[in-house]
């Protein structure tokens, strides 16, 4: 994911995102059918192909070490001297396997995911060995550096501004153009096309269904069935998911210009928890009571791999497209995603998301963590990102995990959902004046306050009670504040007496350890 988001230059950004996104997918699918042509194996072999990850399963044959060593060393290479080592290839070969380990498959991925582990410690093992000259050459022929990457030659220029740029930059603003929100993606790859992968080409067409030559793979992304040509059912053809939606002619910048964005951006990154040990426990059962099904077959852990596919490259477009319409799906697939968009409606999709994914699992066991962080539009992308992901991991490191981390403040997303009405409050006091700004900022400074009281050794720290008590006389004294007095004295908690219940009492403990977080909501939603 590192290539996909490492972007300098924030222009055309979101087209060269997706593109990328796209792009390594589609080296993931040439890599895999290299593999099955170098075996002759048919693509059922496939048993699980999702968020850059594929396990084939192949026959034991002597050469197979042979075959796949040559494949991978081959593979390094091209992409140590086109993609200037940034896409990393991990390939491991298990040991034989038997019948019996069918029946125990989630054993069998452990072993696999420790191997794979292992070899992301020596990139391009194979590569380097080979290479006589560790250096990677780039002949830049009097061309200045790519002002959009600056790590390649300006050899071309865009159609529109005729602004010099690299050749793989320009790739992706087209790749990036032509996949805008479209259903039934018809990817041809093969030696002839319009763009290079690693040793073949793909053309890409929206508009109709191509007839795939005996020497080409057709791939159908997003597909609508009525659009599906006859004409290609003589050939194979493999059905896929990709998250694309984009908003509708809008930049970054157009949607932090708008009048609630107050200039900013959010960045939604979130992953499955414990996918892992999902995986190789979840379908485990009690093996020393014979009267309970094994249920740790490889048939279900791939239906439950495409399944976990299904809902982040199929549903997500879905739910995105009708009720978020200013976020940019940059990347969905397998057990995780990253959006770009409106700070707030980032923030309401994350609770969506978490909610829906809970129905689709149908299962308290099975949940996701998310982290979002906020930025300005022509902040580099991937810091922003690597930010998102610092708040992801707070969000997994809250026990349990099932967490959302949002400025800091850390919540499982039961808690997340009970304070959604307090925010909202708090922006529609600010927004119709009944509250000032300078309340707002006060309770922002109180939320620091009560956060560093609970976890640093600060004597100001402790005086929040009195500090507040003196805004609450000073500032909320009008004749229709009174319901704003009564929740400000509630928020005080100097008496259990003004609660109406336990229940309440606990939502207001909530409050005081996010207050921080709420208060900075309202005034980011209220600043124009």
């Amino acid at each position: 994911q590192n290539y996909i988001y490492d972007i300098y230059n924030t222009k055309s950004a979101a087209k060269r995102l997706r593109a990328r996104s796209f792009f390594v997918q589609m080296i993931m699918e040439e890599i895999t059918q290299d593999i099955l042509k170098l075996f002759n194996l048919p693509s059922w072999n496939v048993l699980i192909q999702a968020g850059g990850k594929t396990l084939i399963l192949l026959p034991n044959l002597e050469d197979n070490d042979a075959k796949i060593s040559d494949q991978k060393r081959e593979i390094e290479q091209i992409v140590w001297q086109k993609f200037n080592a940034e896409i990393k290839l991990n390939q491991i070969l298990s040991e034989p396997v038997k019948g019996a380990d069918f029946q125990n498959f989630g054993k069998l991925l452990s072993s696999l995911n420790a191997k794979l582990g292992e070899q992301k410690k020596q990139p391009f093992l194979a590569a380097l060995a080979d290479q006589s000259d560790w250096m990677i050459h780039l002949d830049y022929a009097g061309h200045k550096l790519c002002p959009y990457c600056r790590k390649y030659p300006a050899t071309k220029q865009t159609q529109e501004a005729k602004k010099d740029i690299c050749e793989y930059c320009l790739r992706d603003i087209e790749i990036g153009q032509r996949l805008k929100n479209q259903s039934s993606i018809y990817v041809l790859m093969g030696k002839s096309g319009d763009h290079e992968l690693l040793k073949n080409k793909l053309s890409i067409n929206t508009s109709e269904a191509p007839k795939p030559a005996k020497d080409e793979n057709l791939l159908i992304i997003n597909p609508k069935t009525e659009d599906i040509n006859s004409k290609i059912f003589d050939r194979a053809f493999r059905i896929g998911f990709q998250a694309n939606h984009v908003p509708e002619s809008k930049s970054f910048e157009q949607i932090a210009e708008q009048p609630d964005s107050y200039g900013l951006l959010a960045v939604l990154k979130a992953d499955v928890d414990s996918l892992g040990a999902m995986f190789a426990l979840g379908l485990k059962r009690d093996q020393s009571d014979k009267s309970i099904k094994n249920y740790d077959s490889v048939s279900r852990l791939s239906t439950m791999s495409r399944s976990l596919d299904l809902f982040f490259s199929g549903y997500l477009n879905q739910l995105i497209s009708k009720h978020y319409p200013d976020i940019y799906i940059t990347y969905a697939g397998g057990d995780d995603l990253v959006m770009i968009g409106h700070w707030s409606q980032i923030i309401d999709c994350a609770e969506d998301l978490s909610a829906d994914f809970a129905a689709y699992a149908s299962n308290p066991e099975i949940h996701l963590s998310a982290g979002i962080s906020l930025c300005k539009p022509k902040f580099p992308i991937a810091k922003a990102i690597e930010l998102a992901d610092q708040q992801l991991e707070k969000a997994k490191n809250n026990p349990g995990k099932n967490s959302i981390c949002l400025m800091d403040s850390v919540l499982k997303w039961q808690e997340f959902a009970l304070l959604k009405d307090t925010r909202l409050q708090l922006a529609d006091w600010l927004k119709k004046e009944r509250v000032s700004t300078q309340f707002m900022r006060h309770l922002l400074e109180f939320g620091q306050m009560i956060r560093q009281a609970k976890h640093q050794s600060s004597n100001h720290a402790l005086s929040w009670q009195p500090l507040l008590a003196y805004q609450i006389g000073r500032l909320l004294t009008g004749p229709n504040q009174a319901d704003i007095k009564s929740w400000a004295d509630k928020l005080l908690g100097l008496s259990k007496q003004v609660y109406n219940s336990e229940a309440e009492m606990a939502l207001f403990d909530l409050v005081r350890e996010h207050l921080s977080m709420l208060a900075t909501y309202a005034l980011y939603q209220n600043r124009a």
